[in-house]
């Protein structure tokens, strides 16, 4: 929905926010890029702080660009009545500065949490930012990541072990999205607008510990900071200079498959194996994330899958590498790097029966059921889970923590220590031992009670979701 107003965006007197904020933005463009003069920039507005702040920057240049200024505004109905009054601050604020205001409340989303639905809501505002910049001609789309986002993303890294494509953290600039206060501090912000009389609004979500980013934020960062009090701006630093150095690899990445590509579909890409022979191993990580991509796959190449890929490219014979659907195969001097299919057509519940393995007095009863769809709401992680069944690679069992259990869980960059996990969410060390695990050919599936595994999440592309539901729980 979009409220009557002029295409035109006015012309404040004078530059809203502090000075600071807004040398910091201009060196922000000045590094990576300005719009150009008439430009279309939607802006994420939620109400807080950092997107309020953002708009108000771009208003204020708005004068000498030329910019087309408008914003978009999700309403999850989460917080109840707290909810609609951001909606009414923000469709306020547009009415008052005369921008465009685009509003989205998603039918489904109801109270509850979980890391299903945070995902969920994260593509959704995604989805629909993205969805009205192309429908009205926006070029770019703003949003409020801040110095402070881009320490906690870093250190979440850190805690988590998550490799080098996580630690270089939330770039600057990724496709059509911008980040105008890259450079500033939540304190400068607020500041700033205080300073101005802005007006803005606080999410008292921001501040529970229930959330791995706020203990971050609250306890990990402010604990770092008594040993190094720079620790949020060298963070922040590192995870640019990995994003700058990988931008570089990448750009080998490319260089290198231009000239060893001889074929190239949506199921399969064809390598000539001498192009790629020589390559320097350091570019193993970003060559197969780049032929995954292109092939649809999101995935973060694991250490074990990256040892196997460079001794398939530098060998003479045949050979195989595969991590979840992707498949690498080696033979008589090409490489085909394919798309598998692993779930037959016609799959019904019961061949997805879970077979119990879990060697404990307590009888566990699950219920699967193949289904088309399924409501966000609907998802709990305690008791019942929805997972794309053509990344499940059958069989499907039950068995009990084992030493050493590693996974990605739903939303983090990386894999993590089944433990952590478990210690995470305050499940007693006398306890974790006895956690049903379901798992699947490749890995852990779902932790009963805890997140599912980030490689079955239903996406925009899946068609066919396993429901698994525990029934003794």
């Amino acid at each position: 929905m979009s409220t009557k107003a002029a295409q035109r965006t006015p012309i404040l007197s004078d530059p809203p926010v502090s000075p600071e904020i807004m040398t910091k933005a201009r060196g922000y463009f000045d590094r990576y890029g300005w719009p150009k003069r008439g430009s279309a920039i939607l802006v994420a507005l939620s109400g807080g702080p950092d997107s309020v702040c953002v708009l108000h920057v771009l208003l204020a240049l708005a004068k000498e660009r030329k910019w087309r200024i408008a914003a978009g505004h999700v309403n999850y109905r989460l917080r109840g009545e707290e909810s609609d009054s951001d909606e009414d601050f923000c469709r306020a604020l547009c009415r008052e500065r005369g921008i465009e205001f685009f509003r989205l409340r998603p039918s489904h989303a109801q109270k509850g949490g979980g890391f299903n639905l945070q995902s969920w809501a994260r593509q959704i505002r995604y989805d629909f930012l993205e969805k009205i910049a192309t429908r009205e001609g926006f070029v770019w789309i703003a949003v409020g990541h801040h110095l402070g986002d881009r320490a906690e993303t870093v250190a979440a890294a850190v805690l988590d072990a998550a490799g080098t494509f996580a630690l270089s953290g939330i770039p600057p600039v990724r496709g059509r999205i911008i980040r105008p206060l890259f450079d500033c501090s939540p304190e400068e912000i607020r500041e700033s607008l205080n300073s101005g009389r802005i007006s803005y609004r606080m999410d008292r979500s921001n501040v529970t510990k229930a959330y791995q980013r706020n203990r971050i934020r609250q306890e990990t960062i402010p604990s770092w900071a008594k040993g190094n009090p720079s620790i949020v701006g060298g963070l922040a630093r590192l995870g640019e200079q990995l994003w700058r150095q990988q931008s570089y690899m990448q750009a080998q990445v490319t260089r290198v498959l231009k000239r060893a590509v001889i074929a190239e579909n949506a199921q399969r890409i064809t390598l000539d194996a001498s192009r790629i022979a020589h390559a320097d191993v350091s570019l193993d990580p970003f060559m197969l994330r780049e032929l995954a991509g292109r092939l649809g796959l999101s995935i973060a190449p694991t250490s074990a899958t990256v040892e196997r890929f460079s001794r398939l490219r530098e060998t003479h014979g045949s050979d195989h590498v595969e991590q979840g659907r992707l498949s690498i195969v080696r033979s008589k001097g090409r490489i085909a790097v394919s798309v598998q299919k692993r779930v037959r057509r016609g799959i019904d519940a019961k061949s997805v029966a879970v077979r119990d393995s879990f060697a404990s007095k307590r009888k566990w009863q699950f219920k699967t059921e193949v289904v088309t769809e399924a409501s966000p709401d609907q998802f709990d992680d305690r008791r019942q889970v929805f997972l794309d069944l053509d990344r499940v690679h059958l069989p499907v069992q039950l068995r009990p923590v084992a030493a050493g259990d590693r996974y990605r869980p739903l939303g983090l960059g990386g894999t993590k220590k089944l433990f952590d996990v478990l210690a995470d969410h305050n499940v007693p060390v006398f306890e974790r031992r006895m956690v049903p695990v379901l798992t699947d050919a490749a890995g852990i599936l779902w932790p009963v009670g805890q997140p599912i595994a980030e490689r079955v999440k239903i996406t925009k592309k899946t068609r066919r979701i396993l429901r698994v539901a525990v029934q003794n729980l």
